[in-house]
């Protein structure tokens, strides 16, 4: 299991989404957030995902570098 904090536009209807996976800490802002401002992002209507990596911090398994990122990735936008 994946662990994401999930930003959102309070209005009904589809907006584009803007994902970052990192090992760094979906909930530490110095990392999360440094580079994307999500209520900025959200008030502009994205959507806005930022997850731990798998092994990291809330996710779950074990951490090996960039070993399994093509597949968690393409199974977290499916």
């Amino acid at each position: 299991m994946l662990y994401a904090n999930i930003y959102r536009p309070n209005q009904q209807g589809k907006f584009p989404v803007l994902l970052t996976r990192l090992p760094y800490g979906k909930d530490l802002p110095f990392y999360s957030h440094r580079y994307l401002d999500t209520n900025r992002l959200v008030s502009n209507g994205y959507v806005v995902i930022i997850q731990d990596v798998r092994g990291r911090y809330h996710s779950e398994g074990e951490f090996h570098p960039f070993t399994y990122e093509a597949e968690d990735g393409y199974d977290t936008v499916e």
